[in-house]
């Protein structure tokens, strides 16, 4: 359990992920995804036995065969695309250990296994399972450990509750790329021991996009494709040199990149955090006011042994019994947050000093929907915040810890079981469709949503084009299959007749010229009806000389379109 300490006249912000940004030049790829050999590394059993296992309660589900297991089916699939991927290890990891499988040429798989709580992901050296990076990494600044690099992290894992035989449990997977290269200093000499990461927004769950230098000062990361830029930390160095701009790079699936990084001495500030008592103290942070008497922010964090090097998170875990401290908080009065994953979420309001502080946790709840679209399959549910009642004036407002939930869908129909009771905010994901959804929870009780998510599907659209009421004929109807155009033309009266799917875009040209345009929309019904008023316009590029009317509206955005396969 984490508790948190926020000081009551700090502002709550909330914070929803932006869909990445593609990056790079995109190399040649694979057309064949089929079964091929893949290569483990011999020091991936030793790199798991690394990681704490997760803790869960005990498994008491009744429909569960205990003998004879449950079934676990679904397919790998390359996110942001409908391309199978096949020959790839699926692998499921519980406090007991491992099951794994190899996905088939057409990216299924099958799999059963005892009745229990697993974290999911594909282990191959070419395609990567990748989760969004930790909030509470990004918000406190700090330099990666060697204890991490190489390390898989379960938090970025996809958790499966097989508690009876699943299907649709698909898998989400990026084609990866490869950064490699040194870490040198000023005078070209190769530094061992640096430990090298990136500050993409995704980060691998095997760990392997941070590595420790050999003495060679050589590195070689994985690394989900995107932009991004590379660190590298030493004991004895500031920094990576910002002279140049070699560390930022745009990496595109399957490229290989090789870089050298220089690390600088630069200004370094270090030392040792010491109480009361004349014993190092630890777990804390360090913080500078920034120029001209702005607020203090988070500059250095101090580690368990009270060292530092030049964030700040009051944070602290409880023991094996629940029990917990902060030490050295100035007086005041503060919110106190606490959260479980299977307990649930609590703010309330303490005053500084204060001693015996009994916190008693919200409980959890079950979320049962249905999707628009999506009718069997599966969909990722990553947890955001929670808002709840508390002791001060107004709602509290959590950021939960970061877990993501792979949710099966039968029929239209999904359950998310053991979620905070509170109002809570969920990203549900499926392929390149992103939906945010707000919902409350109540305490041992059942809370009922739709989310509108899923493949698009087939409609025929159609309607009139009109301007100042007057139908416009041989006006041209734009919509993309594929990204391949797909036209009608209105007649004599106006009207038009258009197939195309659920949420893709539309646009209206008069010669050629673009006039307006829309969205159809996401509703699961087979024919939708999109009426256009045109009007004469330009374009407000700046040009003082540009002559009509009012500006014509941008042409759709059609980054968000559905991926449609016919």
């Amino acid at each position: 359990m984490v508790i948190g300490l926020v000081a009551l006249y700090l502002g709550y912000t909330r914070v929803v992920a932006d869909t990445p940004a593609e990056g790079g030049d995109v190399g040649a790829r694979p057309t064949d995804r089929g079964a091929r050999p893949r290569s483990v590394g011999p020091d991936l059993a030793e790199a798991l036995g690394k990681v704490r296992a997760h803790r869960t309660g005990q498994i008491d589900w009744d429909s569960a065969d205990a003998e004879g297991g449950v079934m676990v089916s679904g397919k790998i699939i390359e996110m942001g695309s409908p391309t199978p991927v096949g020959g790839v290890e699926v692998v499921f990891r519980s406090p007991a250990g491992e099951e794994s499988t190899t996905a088939n040429a057409d990216g299924t798989y099958t799999i059963r296994m005892p009745p229990g709580i697993y974290r999911a992901f594909v282990r191959d050296d070419e395609f990567l399972s990748v989760g969004s990076r930790d909030r509470d990494a990004t918000r406190v600044p700090g330099e990666p450990s060697a204890d991490t690099a190489g390390v898989p992290d379960e938090a970025l894992m996809s958790v499966v509750m097989a508690n009876r035989d699943v299907a649709g449990m698909n898998l989400l997977v990026v084609h990866g790329g490869t950064i490699s290269g040194k870490v040198v200093d000023q005078a070209g000499k190769p530094i061992a021991n640096a430990v090298v990461s990136t500050t993409s927004m995704f980060r691998t769950a095997l760990g392997n996009d941070i590595a420790e230098t050999d003495e060679a000062g050589a590195f070689e990361l994985r690394v989900a494709p995107g932009s991004m830029a590379l660190t590298a930390a030493h004991p004895r160095f500031a920094g990576v040199s910002t002279d140049d701009d070699t560390h930022y790079l745009s990496i595109g699936p399957g490229t290989k990149a090789t870089v050298t990084l220089t690390l600088v001495a630069g200004c370094l500030i270090s030392g040792r955090v010491i109480g009361p008592d004349g014993k190092p103290t630890g777990d804390g942070a360090l913080e500078t006011q920034g120029p001209g008497g702005q607020s203090f922010g988070p500059t250095g964090r101090i580690e368990p042994d009270g060292s530092f090097r030049w964030v700040t998170q009051l944070e602290s875990d409880t023991d094996a019994e629940g029990r917990w401290a902060v030490y050295a908080m100035p007086h005041g009065r503060y919110t106190l947050t606490a959260q479980s994953p299977e307990r649930g979420v609590v703010a309330v309001a303490v005053q500084s000093p204060e001693l015996g502080i009994r916190v008693v946790l919200g409980g959890t709840g079950r979320i049962e929907g249905t999707t628009t679209t999506l009718v069997d399959g599966s969909f990722t549910a990553a947890f955001v915040s929670c808002t709840m009642p508390s002791t001060t004036n107004g709602d509290a407002f959590v950021e939960t810890s970061h877990q993501t939930r792979l949710v099966a869908v039968r029929a239209g129909h999904f359950e998310i079981e053991n979620v905070p009771a509170c109002n809570l905010t969920f990203i549900a994901t499926f392929q390149n469709q992103r939906r945010s959804v707000e919902i409350d929870v109540p305490m041992n009780g059942i809370a009922r949503t739709e989310v509108d998510i899923g493949p698009p599907r087939a409609k025929t659209v159609h309607g009139r084009v009109t301007r100042a009421g007057q139908p416009v004929g041989n006006a041209r109807i734009v919509t993309y299959v594929d990204r391949d155009e797909v036209t009608a033309t209105t007649d004599n009266d106006g009207r038009y007749t258009l197939h195309t799917f659920s949420r893709a875009s539309i646009a209206v040209y008069e010669g050629e010229d673009y006039r307006t345009g829309g969205r159809v929309g996401g509703a699961n019904v087979d024919q939708e009806e999109m009426d256009f008023e045109l009007t004469d316009g330009h374009r407000d590029d700046g040009d003082e000389n540009d002559e009509g009317g009012g500006d014509v509206p941008d042409m759709p955005d059609m980054s968000d379109d559905p991926i449609i396969t016919q």
